[in-house]
């Protein structure tokens, strides 16, 4: 495979040079092309740059070329014999001579002339527009030859110079042709390492992508792609939340940080920095699931959509939460998993923002244990958070009591709205000793209950219908109601996720069902599904046996995972050898 390569040359004599050399560089498939700097940009939306593996030019056009395309562009240098021709032909000039042109031509020339103890005074210029002024300057110097490159000669005319072109020679086009071909050598073996990377990437499972800091698209894999379809060439356009999770990598946050995006199904994205080999920021992004957040404290951004949150969880709930929204000062939702706190803080701040909600980012923090430096970045996010902006906080009794007095003590001055979220008040927690008294009572007073489930009989038909109503419109069904007995089944449970769990009955209802009503054939198949679910989730541990077996259980996982080691397992689960041996029996 011969290596395609467009040369383009600044003036007429290295077009016929390079062409005249064409017997000699087999290995090459050239298409010459002559063009100066005026012409390189035009020239390239003519040329369809993609024919081609690199480009090879000369000066100031090469120096162009690099900053209007990607490909590799070898720049053919001024060889010793083109700077000892130039002198040769000078050196018997009367007339004042001096030298102007970009750097990568006259720098080697200088110093080759130095070392000859042959004086040209020279300047450098490093673009177009400095070209004037310098051609200027030598002719109030009395300079009668200026010495350059093939813009610098073309231009001297116009102020009475004679111009003396640098020219390139047969040695100098060979070493650009020489490395020409071990650029190409060494490109072909990092194409043949991405390729391979693709293929990798795409046959796995994980959704993966890169951007750059302007959001563009490095790289997609199939799963990525599929996740999230009707991607466009630039991230932020599709979803302006990534913009927020940027800006603050930019910043070095050091805490796992997700963007949620998403409408009828919530998509989780971890995005973390990384650089290329020239030092540029890229981002990786991978969605994960809400179960695979490292641990610690991370950092979820979304933008305000009144598509994905459930508004109507707010029927039947207390309306403090827009008086407390209004006062600036921290306050907290209470209640059990999935009664819809995050939902209800959002609509409050919405209610309270107005228009200016739509641009501010949420960030979302969940602490899954301590951490003291990931305390001081959360605080840091905080602190330095946009006015009018939301954060939540969820999870913060997982922090030393030492942490959450920190805590407390930057709240009331954050430029965001802050709403913590608890399962239980926060005057027990304090009791317990779970929560630290100073961030108890700047909330006690402000604090919002949200019901459980079981405890808005009044309302749960109307939950099954609006679930329904998004099912149908996700899976593209007609399903108009549901059997008495199976509403009556789903009354009757006791859902400890709550609204939660009941999305997710609701959804796999309507996926099973092909008729016009979900009936106890679909509820069966949906109720398989779960525990099976369930069973993936706790390792295969079924949840529904007896404490004591469920014990015996995790005691026969954790032995088999540590091959069978009494000793190991037993420090793993923070008992004795002896206490393990008893349980086992």
């Amino acid at each position: 495979m011969k290596i395609r390569t467009l040369v383009i040359a600044p003036y007429p004599g290295l077009a016929e040079l390079v062409s005249s050399m064409k017997p000699e560089l087999k290995a090459f498939d050239i298409r010459i092309e002559q063009a100066d700097l005026q012409e390189i940009v035009p020239l390239l939306q003519q040329v369809r740059v993609t024919d081609f593996d690199l480009i090879i030019s000369r000066g100031g056009t090469a120096r162009l070329l690099k900053q209007h395309t990607e490909l590799p562009v070898i720049d053919i240098q001024i060889s010793g014999f083109d700077i000892i021709r130039i002198l040769t032909m000078l050196k018997d000039y009367q007339s004042k001579v001096k030298m102007i042109g970009f750097p990568n031509i006259i720098e080697s020339f200088a110093s080759v002339a130095n070392l000859m103890d042959f004086s040209i005074p020279f300047r450098a210029i490093h673009n177009k527009n400095e070209l004037s002024e310098a051609l200027a300057e030598a002719k109030r110097e009395g300079v009668d030859i200026v010495l350059g490159d093939s813009v610098t000669v073309s231009n001297a005319s116009v102020y009475g110079m004679q111009g003396v072109l640098i020219t390139s020679g047969r040695e100098s086009i060979l070493a650009a042709f020489a490395q020409a071909k071990q650029i190409f050598r060494v490109s072909q073996m990092y194409k043949q390492q991405t390729r391979i990377l693709e293929q990798l990437l795409n046959g796995t499972d994980a959704a993966v992508a890169a951007v750059d800091r302007q959001g563009r698209f490095l790289f997609q894999n199939e799963p990525f792609r599929e996740k999230l379809h009707g991607l466009s060439r630039n991230l932020f356009g599709d979803f302006p939340v990534f913009q927020h999770v940027i800006d603050h990598l930019e910043q070095d946050c050091a805490l796992p940080c997700m963007a949620v995006i998403g409408t009828q199904e919530e998509v989780r994205v971890l995005t973390r920095k990384l650089t290329d080999l020239e030092d540029h920021p890229i981002y990786a992004l991978r969605i994960v699931e809400e179960s695979s957040v490292p641990a610690g404290i991370s950092v979820c951004y979304m933008m305000y959509s009144q598509d994905q949150l459930l508004p109507f969880v707010t029927t039947g709930q207390p309306r403090e939460a827009e008086l407390y929204m209004a006062s600036g000062e921290p306050f907290a939702f209470v209640g059990e998993r999935g009664v819809g706190k995050r939902s209800l803080a959002i609509h409050a701040w919405r209610e309270w923002a107005g228009e200016a909600a739509d641009h501010m980012p949420i960030m979302d923090f969940s602490i899954s244990n301590d951490a003291e430096s990931d305390v001081q970045e959360m605080i840091r996010l905080i602190q330095n958070s946009r006015e009018k902006s939301l954060c939540l906080i969820n999870g913060v009794t997982r922090l030393s009591l030492k942490d959450q007095r920190l805590l407390a003590s930057v709240l009331p001055k954050a430029a965001c709205r802050t709403i913590l979220f608890f399962q239980e008040a926060p005057d027990v927690l304090r009791k317990e000793g779970r929560l630290d008294s100073k961030l108890s009572k700047l909330v006690e007073d402000r604090s919002v209950r949200l019901l459980p489930l079981r405890e808005r009989k009044e309302a749960f038909e109307e939950f099954v219908q609006r679930f329904l109503i998004l099912g149908n419109e996700r899976y593209g069904k007609q399903i108009v109601g549901i059997r008495p007995a199976v509403m009556a089944s789903l009354r009757n449970r006791t859902w400890t996720g709550n609204l939660l769990d009941l999305r997710e009955m609701v959804e796999l209802l309507v996926k099973n069902t092909t008729g016009e009503f979900i009936d106890e054939q679909a509820l069966l198949e949906a109720d398989r599904i779960l525990r099976e679910k369930k069973q993936r989730m706790h390792g295969g541990i079924d949840l529904n046996k007896k404490l004591e077996e469920i014990e015996k259980d995790i005691i026969h996982m954790v032995l088999q995972e540590e091959d069978m080691n009494q000793t190991t397992a037993a420090k793993r689960l923070g008992i004795s050898r002896s206490t393990l041996w008893r349980k086992l029996k």
